[in-house]
């Protein structure tokens, strides 16, 4: 019995090293190719443009099957849902701030129940413009003014409505993670415009409105990419740290 157990141990000692010794061998060729590309500028561009061309494949990917799942959802479902986001107001702790929303187009989850509670709770409405530069702008937004037609389906405040900065800027979205990742439609609007209002001095919180079919496990992240503060769905307010 004794000499069946010394065996036993023999044999687990061989298969450790050999197991161990492919683990350096992988580890050293890792090292070597991972130095390589970096002292090479043009193997290293190579390699970055691979690698973002392989997570924007993804995020295209990930566009389509979430959106597909959002346009399956019934309007009654999706008009009663965006009901129940009022009822989370009161949880956002927003009071005398400016807040922007959006107009919504497709089967986009509707901000309005929940603006209308903020604006009752004494926050200020804005809603954001895409300029002819091609960037986008929050003006104001009272209840009795007339929306104007623009680009993409969206409706907007006209050219004479106050431009403002919103503190906080409820954004639409294509899919989100439980890390504060989002896909929006490839545009990139809003990437840019928060960029730049970060420029200017204003850090405005993010808050996704979408709906619970909308989370994925993962995106990818590029460097661009503005992660989000929180997210609200029907379920509830996430806070992302």
């Amino acid at each position: 019995m004794r000499a069946r157990l010394v065996l036993l141990y023999m044999l687990c000692a061989q298969k450790k090293v050999v197991l161990s010794h492919a683990f350096f061998l992988l580890s050293k060729q890792f090292f070597v190719e991972r130095t390589f590309i970096l002292s090479h500028p043009s193997v290293y561009g190579w390699f970055l443009l691979q690698r973002n061309e392989a997570m924007r494949f993804k995020k295209h990917e990930l566009r389509k099957q979430v959106l597909a799942r959002r346009d399956a959802i019934l309007a009654s479902d999706r008009t009663q849902r965006s009901q129940v986001l009022a009822a989370y107001a009161n949880v956002l702790c927003l009071t005398g701030e400016t807040v922007s929303a959006f107009w919504p187009i497709r089967s986009e989850i509707d901000p309005y129940p929940l603006m209308s509670a903020l604006v009752f709770q004494g926050n200020r409405l804005a809603l954001p413009v895409i300029t002819k530069k091609n960037t986008m702008i929050f003006r104001l937004f009272k209840g009795s003014d007339k929306l104007v037609d623009l680009p993409f389906g969206l409706k907007g405040p006209n050219t004479s409505a106050e431009i403002v900065h919103p503190t906080t800027i409820f954004l639409p979205l294509a899919a989100f993670d439980n890390h504060g990742n989002r896909i929006g439609y490839g545009s990139g609007y809003y990437d840019k415009t928060v960029d730049n209002i970060y420029k200017y001095g204003h850090n405005p919180r993010l808050i996704a409105l979408a709906f619970d079919c909308q989370q994925v496990e993962c995106i990818p992240a590029e460097a661009h990419d503005i992660p989000l503060q929180g997210v609200l769905t029907e379920s509830g307010f996430k806070i992302f740290h």
